[in-house]
């Protein structure tokens, strides 16, 4: 942004780095940050297949997508920052599997006026 003051309070930076450090412990639990839920009826086979979501979802965000947890960070500092944060999610054919990435708000383009 051409004009634009650069100039960032400490206490500002201060505030920010609190903030995400509370975020991230409450998104990233020890037991993962995937949970899910059942909705309706339970019945064995679905409780099985939920804790096999639960499982595999975590798995993949914490040991296959290794860039999740600091882009995530990195999200919520933006987050605390500018009060948005904007994340990608994508298949990487390179990688052969997903990827989630921060997207900064200075490179995002949304139309202001959206179909109904």
């Amino acid at each position: 942004m051409e004009g634009a003051c650069a100039v960032v309070h400490p206490l500002l930076i201060e505030a920010c780095c609190k903030f995400q450090a509370e975020i991230m412990t409450s998104s990233f639990p020890a037991m993962g940050p995937c949970k899910t839920k059942i909705i309706g009826k339970q019945t064995e086979e679905l409780k099985e297949a939920s804790i096999r979501v639960q499982e595999d979802m975590n798995y993949n965000l914490t040991e296959v997508m290794v860039e999740f947890r600091p882009e995530h960070e990195r999200a919520m500092f933006g987050l605390a920052l500018c009060g948005n944060a904007f994340k990608k999610v994508y298949f990487d054919p390179s990688l052969n599997r997903q990827v989630s990435m921060y997207i900064l708000q200075k490179i995002l383009w949304c139309p202001m006026v959206l179909p109904a």
